[in-house]
């Protein structure tokens, strides 16, 4: 693989150009990186770009050169949005916005009737006229 393809998949991937220079020298230098698996194929491959894609601790370790511990019970597959339709303190906080929202509403539309009661008596106008 040559360093333009590196650096054209490391910058689809959103590697910062520092760090893509020091990808490179580390590839360049046949460091003991990717003895697993190859460094070159995986930044090549679509694995670079995959959420799903599972990387073992020796694999990891292999690519960083510092040890790395990954507990597989600690890790789900791909993104996770925690669902918050079951949680109380949200529903309770909903509806506490959803009534004052619902007080603003009415204290508005009673000051704007008060309001326009009051020109008409300033104003003498309607069912105040003399």
């Amino acid at each position: 693989m040559s360093d333009t393809e590196v650096k054209a998949v490391l910058a689809r991937a959103g590697w910062a150009q520092t760090e893509v220079e020091a990808a490179l020298a580390l590839l360049r230098s046949g460091a003991n990186t990717g003895a697993m698996f190859g460094a070159p194929q995986l930044l090549g491959g679509a694995a670079a770009m995959n959420p799903a894609f599972e990387v073992s601790s020796q694999q990891l370790s292999s690519l960083l050169g510092v040890d790395v511990q990954i507990d597989p019970t600690k890790i789900r597959g791909g993104f996770h949005y925690p669902s918050r339709r079951r949680d109380p303190v949200a529903f309770r906080d909903f509806m506490i916005k959803c009534a004052v929202g619902a007080a603003v509403v009415i204290v508005s539309i009673g000051v704007t009737i008060a309001l326009g009661w009051f020109f008409l008596y300033f104003f003498e106008i309607g069912p105040y006229r003399p």
